[in-house]
């Protein structure tokens, strides 16, 4: 199960609600594996796919190349959902 509860702003809020939904009944290799892979795009504002092919991923991609500066807001909620499969207790940041 992947859920979130926060205090943030909107796009780690946003982020991490698609981040749900996304990884949502998918196992824990499956996700160790795309959190990774979907990381690395955010953080090196990999180009969007076709909102059709997959409207999350397009999404969010599209908000940090709109928006380098809030990079780490939507990286967020990945980089500690990964921390935390790979029992992780220390503090969580992201660096661009």
């Amino acid at each position: 199960a992947v859920a979130y509860q926060c205090s943030c702003c909107g796009i780690s809020m946003a982020s991490a609600s698609m981040m749900t939904e996304y990884l949502r009944g998918k196992d824990r290799r499956e996700i160790s594996t795309m959190i990774d892979a979907f990381a690395k795009a955010l953080l090196t504002h990999a180009e969007p796919p076709a909102a059709h092919d997959d409207p999350m991923r397009h999404a969010l991609l599209k908000t940090v190349r709109d928006l380098p500066a809030r990079t780490p807001c939507a990286a967020l909620p990945w980089a500690i959902l990964s921390a935390a499969l790979k029992g992780q207790t220390e503090t969580v940041s992201v660096q661009v």
